[in-house]
C-alpha cells in the first residue's frame, strides 16, 4: 500500500508538471504587435515554455505571447537613442544578451538607433524620438517605470537612469521567456506588460508646476554669472526643448525661479552670504517653495557648480522633464578634477610646484580670490605633503591664508631682504612637520621678491623620515646668462643642503627653461639630482606646461615644461604628472606639475 501511494503521487506530479507545456502546444503565435498566425513557417511559432513560473503580481499577461526572435531571424528591432551614454549601451547589450542568459544562444536580437525611421516592430529602449516613447513617459509618474506595448512596439520607458535600469532586469528576468515552434525550435517569447509605480512623488518640476513656468535669475552685471545662466539655459532648450527668459536679479521677485549664484533673492543670501572659509569652496543645490538655488560663494565657482548641475542632471536620455526631488539639499564641491587624486600604489609622498600667476603681470587676472579657490580646491583634492608656490602677491596670500587654515601653512612669506616672497613654500600640517627653514636671494635675477630659494627641511608625522623641498622662480627665458648663474648657485646650494642634513633632496619651481636648454643641464650637474619628468618610472604627461589664461590650450608633445620637480637619487620617483584640467584653465596660466616619490 506504501509503494502504490508512492507510485500514484509520482504520477500525479509528472501529471501536473507536463499538462500546462501539453496545453501550449495548442496555441499559436503572431508577430510583434499582432495575435493572427501565419502560414510563414519561420512566425508560425507554439508559445511552450521551459518553465511554468507564475508571472509576478501586476503583469498583465498577453492571451498570445509575441515572438521577438527564432533561430533564423529577429523580429523587432531594439532601438535606443542616438546619443547615448554607457548606461544606455549597457542596457542594450543586456538585452541583447538576454536569450543567452535564458539558455537559448542561437537567438540573437538585432539592435539599432532611433536616427532614421523605424522599420518593422521595435523595442523602445530609454527616451527615444518615437512619438511611443513620449507617450508612456507622459503616462508615467517621475520615479516610475513602464515596459508596455504601443501599437507595434514595445517600450521600456522611465524617467531615470536607476530605473531604466530596473527596467531592464525586470523584462529579462520575467518577461522574457524562450518557447519553441511548430517544429521544435527555440522562440523568445514576450509574456505581458508591467508598469511600476512608486511611492515617491516629492518632485520640483511637476504637470502642476512646470518647468516651462520659469525663469533663470542671474547678475547680469558679472560675466561669470552670465555665461553661467546662459549655459543652464542651453542646457535645458538642448535636453527638454524650452528656452526659460533670463532674469537680471534687480527685477522684482517672482514664485518661480532658478537662482544663479549670490543673487539679490532671499533664498540666495541665506545660503550663500556666509563668507567664511570653509565654505568659500563649497557649492549648493537648493529647493525651498518653487525655489531653486545653484551656486556658490564665488562667481566663477558658481559657474564650476553649475556646469556639474548640467552634467549630472540635465540628461536627456531618459526624461523629457528635469529630474529633482522638491526638498533638494546638497552642499558638495564646486569644483571636479577628471584625473584621478589618489597616490600612486607603492609611494608615500607627494610633492607638487604651482605657478598661481600673480595679478600684477595679467590685465585678466584680477579676480584673485576666486582663482586662489581654484587653487586651493587643487590642494584640497590632490593632497601634496610639500608645494612650491610661485608668484604669490600679497592678495594671493590674502585669499589663501584663510584657505590654508587647518589644513595647510606657508614657509617664510617675507624673503630675507623682507620683502613678500613670491615663491614660497607650504606644506600640509597633518602629514608633515617643519624643523627648519629659510629664504636665500639668488645673487643673480631681476626681483628679488621672485628670484629666491625658499627651502625647508621636514619631518613625516607618520614614521619619521625626514627630507628637504625647496622652491624657486628662475629669470625669465629672454635671460640665458642669468639663468645660467641660478642654475650654478642653486645647484651648489642643494648639494650642501643635501651634505648638512643627511637626507633626500626636492626642488620644485619655475625654472623658466626647457630639458634641451643649456640651463637644465648645467642644474643637473651641479645639484646631481634628476628631473621626474624624464625619469619617473610612470610619466603620465609632461610637454608645454603653460597656457593663456582662461584659454584652452593646444597639446605640444615636442615642447616640454618648465616647471618642474627635480630629486636627488636615493629615493625613487614613481609618477610624474602634469595636472591638466578644464577648472585650471581659470586659475593660472600655468598647469600644477606633482610627483609621487617612494622614500627609500
Amino acid at each position: 500500500m506504501k509503494f502504490s501511494l508512492k507510485f500514484f503521487t509520482l504520477c500525479l506530479t509528472l501529471l501536473l508538471v507536463l499538462l500546462p507545456l501539453i496545453s501550449c502546444q495548442s496555441a499559436s503565435t503572431g508577430n510583434v504587435g499582432t495575435t493572427e498566425s501565419s502560414s510563414n513557417a519561420t512566425t508560425a511559432m507554439t508559445t511552450a515554455t521551459p518553465t511554468t513560473a507564475p508571472l509576478p503580481e501586476g503583469v498583465e499577461p498577453l492571451e498570445t505571447p509575441l515572438v521577438l526572435c527564432t533561430a533564423k531571424e529577429s523580429m523587432i528591432t531594439v532601438t535606443r537613442p542616438v546619443t547615448s551614454q554607457d548606461a544606455i549601451t549597457n542596457l542594450v547589450q543586456t538585452l541583447l544578451e538576454a536569450p543567452k542568459a535564458l539558455g537559448a544562444r542561437q537567438l540573437q536580437l538585432k539592435w539599432s538607433t532611433d536616427r532614421s525611421d523605424p522599420k518593422g516592430a521595435e523595442l523602445l529602449l530609454g527616451y527615444t524620438n518615437r512619438p511611443e516613447t513620449k507617450e508612456v513617459l507622459a503616462s508615467i509618474g517621475l520615479d516610475d517605470y513602464a515596459i508596455v506595448r504601443r501599437g507595434e512596439h514595445i517600450v521600456v520607458a522611465a524617467h531615470s537612469a536607476s530605473r531604466l535600469t530596473e527596467a531592464v532586469e525586470f523584462l529579462c528576468s520575467h518577461l522574457l521567456r524562450v518557447g519553441k515552434d511548430s517544429n521544435g525550435e527555440p522562440v523568445l517569447l514576450y509574456l505581458g506588460d508591467y508598469t511600476f509605480v512608486s511611492e515617491k512623488q516629492n518632485f520640483l518640476f511637476t504637470e502642476s508646476n512646470p518647468l516651462s513656468a520659469y525663469s533663470i535669475v542671474y547678475k547680469s552685471s558679472s560675466p561669470a554669472l552670465t555665461q553661467a545662466a546662459q549655459a543652464l539655459q542651453s542646457a535645458l532648450q538642448e535636453a527638454y526643448g524650452v528656452t526659460l527668459p533670463l532674469v537680471d536679479d534687480s527685477t522684482a521677485e517672482v514664485e518661480q525661479e532658478i537662482l544663479i549664484g549670490n543673487v539679490n533673492r532671499p533664498l540666495a543670501k541665506e545660503q550663500l552670504g556666509n563668507k567664511d572659509a570653509s565654505y568659500a569652496l563649497s557649492s549648493v543645490l537648493v529647493s525651498d517653495g518653487k525655489k531653486l538655488l545653484i551656486g556658490s560663494v564665488t562667481d566663477s565657482m558658481t559657474r564650476s557648480a553649475v556646469q556639474n548641475f548640467c552634467e549630472d542632471y540635465i540628461v536627456d536620455l531618459f526624461s523629457n522633464t528635469l529630474i529633482l526631488e522638491s526638498d533638494i539639499q546638497i552642499i558638495g564641491t564646486a569644483h571636479r578634477f577628471t584625473e584621478a587624486v589618489e597616490l600612486t600604489e607603492g609611494a608615500d609622498l607627494r610633492i607638487m610646484s604651482f605657478n598661481v600667476l600673480c595679478e600684477l603681470w595679467d590685465a585678466k587676472a584680477t579676480d584673485v580670490e576666486s582663482r586662489m579657490a581654484i587653487v586651493m580646491a587643487t590642494l584640497l583634492s590632490y593632497s601634496p605633503d610639500v608645494v612650491g608656490l610661485q608668484e604669490i602677491s600679497d592678495k594671493c596670500y590674502q585669499s589663501l591664508t584663510p584657505l590654508f587654515e587647518g589644513n595647510y601653512a606657508f614657509v617664510d612669506t617675507k624673503t630675507e631682504r623682507g620683502l613678500t616672497n613670491f615663491s614660497p613654500l607650504a606644506y600640509n600640517v597633518e602629514k608633515v612637520t617643519l624643523l627648519e627653514h629659510g629664504v636665500k636671494t639668488l645673487a643673480s635675477g631681476n626681483n628679488p621678491s621672485l628670484r629666491v630659494i625658499s627651502w625647508g627641511y621636514f619631518e613625516r608625522k607618520s614614521d619619521g623620515a625626514r627630507f628637504v623641498v625647496a622652491n624657486t622662480h628662475w629669470d625669465l627665458t629672454r635671460m640665458p646668462e642669468s639663468r645660467t648663474k641660478q642654475a650654478i648657485e642653486m645647484g651648489d646650494f642643494m648639494v650642501a643642503m643635501r651634505a648638512k642634513y643627511n637626507c633626500p633632496v626636492i626642488t620644485t619651481g619655475d625654472y623658466n627653461t626647457q630639458e634641451y636648454q643649456e640651463q637644465f643641464q648645467t642644474y643637473l650637474d651641479h645639484s646631481q639630482l634628476l628631473d621626474a619628468g624624464l625619469t619617473a618610472q610612470v610619466v603620465n604627461r609632461n610637454y608645454k606646461s603653460t597656457h593663456t589664461l582662461f584659454a584652452e590650450p593646444t597639446e605640444t608633445p615636442d615642447v616640454r615644461a618648465i616647471d618642474h620637480v627635480f630629486y636627488s637619487p636615493d629615493i625613487e620617483a614613481l609618477f610624474y604628472n602634469m595636472l591638466v584640467d578644464k577648472i585650471l584653465l581659470d586659475a593660472s596660466d600655468h598647469f600644477p606639475v606633482y610627483t609621487d616619490f617612494k622614500l627609500n
